[in-house]
């Protein structure tokens, strides 16, 4: 298995992809970096080629984005765009391209919230049609487009790994899967029988962080509910990524602590 880092909660916006932020994951001893793609967006030709100048130092790779899509590009709702939504998913799959990355992890809750009035179903739906444009043009840049199940209280549709695999079926392209992250997973209390069930044919991706604050994890005593899940992962035989999407006031500290506890539960790369 590979474990790598998410950048979006470690610091506001462009902060968080500072080289000193980059070099810190690279130090520790991490697989890849899991960069957010809307804040890459938002940077010149200039500052991107910068950025991959600053990861090209440290020898460590973007294998991964998550951040997808920023709220500007609705795909839900009333007053979807879509040939601008387009527009901008062809472009951001070409600099994670650019990157290096092999995945873009979809979550995106300010995009795909369905608006208050508009029917459920039917947002549902803009989603489907929505992946079935994206799938192709994740295909055309060698990406694989993965959709993130969040909890209620972040997104109200696609809340469950269930209702991700369900989406992935509707849409039913191979550069389509799903992730599972542990937080969302425990918030909404899914069954871990949903990921034995579907696994196996959709997982593509895991994220993980501890669930009082969304904090770095560390330690397997912290949560009771950390060895069933890993557990279970275990025994779909899952060896694809694990990445830490947390919050952090010591950086350094924290993903150290994290990539230990990572390589305890999951074992280090072969």
């Amino acid at each position: 298995m590979r474990f790598g880092a998410c950048f979006n909660f470690i610091a506001p916006g462009k902060e968080g992809i500072s080289p000193e932020n980059i070099r810190t994951i690279a130090e520790c001893g991490y697989d890849y970096l899991e960069l957010p793609l809307s804040t890459v967006m938002e940077l010149s030709e200039e500052a991107f080629d910068a950025l991959q100048r600053e990861i090209a130092k440290t020898g460590i790779r973007c294998e991964g984005c998550n951040g997808f899509l920023p709220a500007s590009q609705r795909i839900t709702g009333e007053t979807v765009d879509e040939a601008a939504v387009l527009h901008y998913v062809e472009n951001a799959f070409h600099r994670a391209n650019r990157l290096g990355a092999e995945f873009v992890v979809f979550g995106s809750p300010d995009a795909k919230t369905v608006p208050a009035g508009f029917p459920l179903e039917k947002g549902c739906q803009q989603v489907v049609d929505f992946c079935k444009k994206f799938a192709p043009l994740a295909e055309k840049y060698a990406l694989t487009l993965v959709i993130e199940p969040l909890n209620k209280g972040e997104c109200n549709i696609i809340n469950t790994f269930e209702e991700g695999c369900l989406i992935a079926n509707h849409v039913h392209h191979e550069s389509v899967k799903v992730l599972v992250d542990y937080y969302h997973l425990m918030l909404e209390k899914e069954p871990l029988a949903h990921l034995e069930a579907y696994g196996p044919e959709h997982l593509a991706h895991v994220h993980f962080a501890k669930i009082q604050g969304r904090r770095f994890p560390v330690s397997m005593t912290e949560d009771a509910h950390y060895a069933p899940f890993t557990q279970t992962l275990q025994a779909i035989n899952y060896q694809g990524r694990v990445s830490v999407e947390a919050f952090t006031d010591d950086l350094s500290s924290d993903a150290a602590q994290t990539l230990a506890f990572f390589k305890e539960v999951f074992g280090a790369e072969e």
